[in-house]
């Protein structure tokens, strides 16, 4: 998502409208409703996804309570909803991000470039 943010160009569909990438928030997984990874979540999941999994698990190294991380099948869904907490069926996720990263991979070339994030990473250097 990140090499998407505030790329004018790039929209991804969510709760009905068409929204950019804006911020570095839980906005980069906007991605995850893009033709790259072709989930159709709602903005509400997106966030909890991003409060519950990535930013307890990297900063924390926790999860939210109800909130599962599972093997699952690899073709069942990748963040399936049960009493409105998402969880995350690693198996699946694993095998739509393979192809996500596959798709990225294949269009690098023009996406980095032009990117927020591409700009970010040479002030870094």
């Amino acid at each position: 998502g990140s090499y998407h943010r505030q790329l004018k160009s790039f929209k991804v569909r969510l709760d009905g409208s068409e929204r950019e990438i804006v911020n570095d928030s839980f906005h980069h997984f906007f991605i995850l409703n893009s033709d790259f990874y072709g989930q159709q979540l709602s903005e509400h999941v997106i966030r909890k996804l991003y409060e519950n999994y990535r930013n307890l698990l990297l900063h924390n190294a926790a999860l939210a309570v109800d909130h599962i991380l599972f093997l699952g099948e690899p073709n069942g869904p990748a963040f399936p909803v049960q009493n409105g907490k998402p969880h995350v069926n690693v198996s699946a996720f694993l095998q739509i991000t393979r192809g996500a990263v596959g798709k990225f991979l294949s269009h690098a070339e023009t996406i980095v470039p032009r990117s927020m994030q591409d700009k970010i990473n040479r002030l870094k250097k």
